[in-house]
């Protein structure tokens, strides 16, 4: 699963972002909505990453609920169309990036 090998991969490097003084962002992907697959005492912002259809879904609206919720900044990538940046204005993210 995606959300678990980021997980595993990004814990060593959270900390050491955050040492820097630079805020740490977590990519958040497909299963991500499962509990304790995001470091949210890590996190400085969510980056919503993962599948098409995962990012269309109902888990990844908890998600980004959590993190506002959180007082988290949410960003997602890949958003290339009006349709997709309604998406995520309504789900809370604070910005957006596409091609």
């Amino acid at each position: 699963m995606a959300a678990v090998a980021t997980l595993t991969m990004s814990l060593p490097w959270l900390p050491r972002i955050r040492s820097l003084g630079v805020p740490a962002a977590f990519v958040a992907q497909d299963g991500s909505e499962a509990v304790g697959l995001i470091p949210w005492d890590q996190t400085d912002v969510l980056f919503i990453g993962g599948s098409t259809e995962w990012k269309l879904g109902p888990g990844v609206q908890s998600v980004a609920r959590q993190a506002v919720d959180r007082g988290i900044p949410v960003h997602m990538g890949r958003v290339n169309s009006r349709r997709r940046l309604q998406l995520a204005k309504d789900m809370g993210c604070s910005s957006a990036d596409g091609t």
